[in-house]
């Protein structure tokens, strides 16, 4: 240091403070603008002592407890029929989740089905006529003196013919048979089934008759057994860094094991732009974690306890390497320093400095005078949201008749009404296909004159059954017409409430099929609330206020059967949760229903209040002590003696007004407040 320097700094610290001597004293002293560095500020607010304090390179994230969660879509392109379990349901291995329209395979079924039978019928016929023929050759050979070789030409003749049949029998008859083994193995894809044990955690909200795409993702079901914290992306390199690496779960550590992305399976996620999430198996020999519970996940990169530091914005550098001004007998010396590890804030001296020492700052980090305690206790957040009644189940109210025109006349319900499988929806008449009926009429006219000259003629038992079976189709067609030509209503087919109406007026016309209204199951009840921060995950309890049949505000527990964002693929994440209540509180909601009140389910609100981020007995310090800087915390400690160190520490989190501590203080040490 040039003398010039040395001789102004010298004069701006004369009166500095050797020693922090309690939170908050201060005295000020006068600064010179040719001091690079350097704020006008206190003299005392401007040094700081060196001291054996704990340096932390670390992350932590918050994270939450998952099961493992496993969704399916069904391998083909489907026209939803209906959702089969609701989320919360239990099932099985096998158990039906969704079925799709096979309506449509069941007719190419039925197509390829009559066409072997027809196949079969024209070749027993076939044969029949051709072992007709070779008998009366046979029989006219008896009565010849001699065969002739045209004779056994013709016999020859029918002899190949019969065979020539046969063969192209098989090939039809192998082929159509192939046909419908592998429809038929078709239409079980129609049908959605687990392939596991477990409890339904999502359900898509499409609606019934909407087009589903192959490979969309439908419904999700859990295995609640296993364990996974789950938290924003954390790379395979960050965590082999990790000097430790461990969960925080209400306020117990949990060893964790990590599950990386197959390198295709995270280039497929965040080409698409949606978000991965890292998981980590949770060890957990006492069963104490429960799905749904806060998590914090601390990677430790460096953790080097009691080494000798000072704030790292004390150090400067120049061509001899690292230095800093400590004060000395009032005056600034400058001094060169060896550094190790740092955590941002505070910077590891490994020579140069001794304890006690003090070093000229940038920045004023003094504290204020007032004190609090290191103590423990349980920390938590508040959740709190409107939720409204929601039915995730529901069915379609079609058109049933196959034949005719079908026109709208009326309504004979309302929007959240509830009815019973058998009551009537709406009123309707059909226009039957006059020119089309008579047609079958005049087959069946027709076929049934052929089938008494046949008797008449007799016919073999086999031509004559084929005859008699094309004559029963035709008057179950024609009964079919003449049924759907009376149909006058359309009813229900279950039980539940009126959540959609087709937008129909007098004489419109309704399509075959086509929907007119849905009714979601009443057994299958649910509170809906908001969760866009994903703040509310499966498992989760909460408090529900509503109110009873007198209207009188009651409460009840409802549980989160829906899972947060981070166990689902972008298909089925929803910023909405579900709720489940206690069966005697969905009783009151339906027999509100029952009563004719429609705007119970139209305009109910229920207010839902939980504790979220939920820590129990641990270390708590007001938010007000803590100073954060580059993602590092750290308090200022006030000693028996009376001076003040500043010390780092790991934060779990905090809220409005204090921090939970994971690493780096104990219980009952005093710190000061700003």
């Amino acid at each position: 240091m040039n003398k010039k320097r040395t001789g102004i700094i010298s004069v701006l610290i004369s009166g500095i403070l050797l020693v922090m001597t309690g939170c908050g004293s201060r005295q000020q002293v006068e600064a010179s603008d040719s001091i690079e560095l350097l704020e006008p500020v206190s003299a005392a607010a401007n040094t700081e002592a060196a001291a054996y304090r704990n340096i932390y390179e670390y992350k932590v994230l918050a994270g939450t407890v998952y099961p493992y969660i496993r969704e399916y879509s069904f391998t083909q392109d489907v026209v939803l029929t209906k959702y089969e379990k609701a989320p919360g349901d239990r099932i099985s291995k096998g158990d039906l989740l969704i079925s799709a329209d096979i309506s449509s395979i069941e007719q190419q079924i039925k197509e390829t089905e009559e066409k072997i039978e027809q196949i079969n019928d024209d070749y027993n016929t076939a044969v029949e006529e051709m072992e007709k023929n070779i008998q009366e050759e046979k029989n006219q050979k008896e009565n010849e003196e001699e065969e002739t070789e045209q004779d056994k030409l013709n016999e020859r003749g029918w002899e190949l013919e019969k065979n020539h049949r046969y063969e192209l029998y098989t090939l039809d008859i192998s082929y159509y048979t192939d046909r419908l083994e592998a429809l038929k193995k078709k239409k079980t894809a129609y049908c959605l089934t687990s392939g596991m044990n477990g409890v339904i955690v999502s359900a898509g909200s499409y609606m019934p008759g909407t087009y589903i795409a192959a490979d969309t993702p439908l419904i999700a079901v859990a295995d609640e057994s296993q364990k996974i914290l789950k938290c924003e992306y954390v790379s395979k390199s960050d965590v082999a860094k990790c000097e430790d690496l461990y969960a925080v779960i209400d306020g117990k550590r949990y060893e964790v094991t990590y599950q990386p992305y197959d390198q295709s399976v995270y280039e497929k996620i965040t080409t698409e732009g949606n978000v991965a999430y890292s998981s980590f198996v949770i060890e957990d020999p006492n069963n104490e974690v429960e799905q749904g519970d806060f998590a914090v996940l601390a990677e430790i990169y460096s953790r080097v306890e009691q080494v000798l530091s000072i704030p790292k914005s004390a150090v400067h550098k120049d061509a001899k390497g690292a230095y800093v001004y400590c004060v000395v007998n009032g005056e600034s010396k400058y001094t060169q320093v060896k550094t190790g590890k740092d955590d941002g804030t505070y910077i590891e001296i490994i020579d140069g400095l001794k304890e006690g020492d003090l070093v000229l700052l940038s920045e004023n980090n003094l504290p204020g005078d007032n004190t609090a305690e290191v103590k423990r206790g349980d920390f938590s957040s508040e959740f709190e949201g409107s939720a409204f009644i929601a039915y995730p189940i529901s069915d379609s109210v079609i058109n049933p008749v196959s034949y005719g025109t079908m026109y709208f006349t009326e309504y004979q319900v309302e929007l959240f009404q509830t009815v019973k499988a058998g009551d009537v929806i709406a009123k309707v008449h059909v226009e039957n296909d006059e020119a089309e009926l008579l047609e079958k009429q005049l087959q069946l006219q027709r076929q049934t004159e052929r089938m008494a000259d046949a008797v008449e003629a007799g016919e073999s038992e086999n031509l004559l059954a084929g005859r008699q079976k094309t004559i029963d189709k035709l008057k179950n067609t024609i009964m079919e017409m003449q049924q759907d030509a009376d149909t006058v209503t359309i009813t229900a087919q279950t039980d539940g409430i009126i959540f959609w109406l087709a937008d129909l007026k007098a004489e419109d016309e309704i399509e075959q099929g086509a929907a007119i209204a849905m009714i979601a199951e009443s057994s299958n009840c649910f509170l809906t609330v908001q969760n866009e921060n994903q703040q509310l995950n499966y498992g989760n309890t909460v408090q529900v206020e509503y109110n009873d049949l007198n209207q009188v505000k009651c409460q009840t527990e409802g549980k989160v059967v829906t899972s947060g964002a981070a166990g689902l693929t972008a298909g089925l994440k929803s910023e909405a949760a579900y709720i489940k209540l206690p069966q005697e509180v969905l009783d009151v909601i339906v027999e509100n229903t029952l009563q004719g009140n429609t705007d119970y389910y139209r305009n109910s609100q229920f207010e839902v209040r939980t504790e979220i981020r939920k820590m129990s007995n641990v270390l708590l310090i007001p938010k007000q002590a803590v100073k954060e800087k580059n993602g590092n915390t750290y308090v200022y400690i006030k000693n028996s003696d009376g001076t003040v160190t500043a010390q780092s520490f790991i934060a779990g989190g905090s809220n409005q007004t204090e921090y939970w501590v994971l690493e780096g203080l104990e219980e009952g040490m005093t710190i000061c407040l700003e």
